[in-house]
């Protein structure tokens, strides 16, 4: 159950060596591609009367990127991990780092809920299910799991936010209340609802296989023999399918941050982290995108090595 001071080190440098992979990949990106910002600089600097040449000039050299490869790469690691990452062009020059912030705020209050739910309900569904095999009660969630699956995010999403959103969810992107504010912590129930139920029918079916796997073990047998209550029983098959069952957690999550996210908050007009990027990407907000593609290859990295130190955990069998 302990983990090794080496082992522990060694998982930390290859995150650390991951990161720096990723934050070279970022720069060669940046430096060696066109920005297509340029064309933009220069036209608006034409139609104000500025000098086009100097206009571009200036914005390259806020951006941190002009000059020779070496100093601008060493520039551009420090500014990087010291998170100076510039000022956003199409937030009205607010620093990067409070635009993701502020946008990152608002996508946890309705993620992190949906996820801890989903966990808890699937596992605690996908047991039952597997305990009472074949039962009503196992057919009837089975059937509700794989109705919930088949139909596409995007369509309960829509439904629900045409059914609930009022006033207009334009109205409060155009005002967003804070984070804090109660008034937006009541419009993040209803996302965080269906979120729960899209994620929560993958779970109940992962934990539902994966605990069925268990039930013909000895270890089952054993603790019937003894007496032990389906909860007992059902405690132990759930902590012995824990670790496939935590890859598909990970694997979940991940794919609620760069999927699920966007398809949320279009359709329930929330300012949050997929709101942001995506107009971003339609606005050609260079730095915003940088940002926010750091903080995807960020939480990927994290969760892999939370992933490993807790496959570790959970059983020390697991090699390097």
């Amino acid at each position: 159950m302990s983990l090794s001071a080496r082992w522990l080190g060694y998982r930390l440098a290859l995150a650390l060596a991951t990161g720096w992979v990723v934050l070279t990949a970022v720069f060669a990106f940046v430096k060696f591609t066109p920005d297509p910002n340029v064309g933009l600089v220069a036209w608006s600097a034409a139609s104000s009367g500025q000098n086009a040449t100097e206009a571009v000039q200036a914005y390259r050299a806020s951006k941190g990127t002009a000059g020779p490869v070496v100093p601008v790469y060493l520039e551009w690691m420090t500014k990087t991990v010291t998170l100076q990452w510039g000022p956003s062009l199409s937030q009205a020059g607010t620093p990067v780092t409070a635009v993701l912030r502020r946008s990152l705020s608002y996508t946890a209050l309705y993620v992190v809920p949906a996820v801890v739910l989903s966990t808890l309900g699937g596992l605690l569904l996908g047991a039952y299910g597997a305990l009472r095999h074949r039962s009503v009660g196992d057919r009837i969630g089975t059937l509700v799991a794989y109705t919930a699956h088949a139909f596409p995010s995007f369509w309960w999403y829509g439904l629900l936010a045409f059914a609930v959103a009022t006033p207009p969810a334009v109205e409060w992107v155009s005002a967003p209340t804070p984070p804090g504010d109660p008034e937006t912590l009541r419009r993040m129930v209803f996302p965080t609802l269906v979120l729960t139920g899209t994620i929560l029918a993958g779970q109940v079916r992962y934990a539902r296989s994966a605990s069925l796997e268990y039930l013909d073990s000895g270890f089952v047998d054993l603790l019937r023999a003894k007496g032990s209550g389906p909860l007992r029983v059902g405690r132990h098959v759930v902590r012995n399918a824990s670790i496939p069952l935590l890859s598909l957690f990970f694997t979940e999550l991940l794919g609620v941050l760069v999927l699920e996210i966007y398809v949320v908050e279009a359709a329930f007009g929330i300012p949050g982290f997929g709101d942001v990027t995506l107009a971003a990407v339609n606005d050609r907000d260079m730095p915003l995108i940088l940002g926010a593609t750091l903080v995807v290859a960020f939480v990927g990295i994290a969760a892999n090595l939370f992933q490993d130190v807790a496959y570790r955990v959970l059983d020390p069998r697991v090699e390097d």
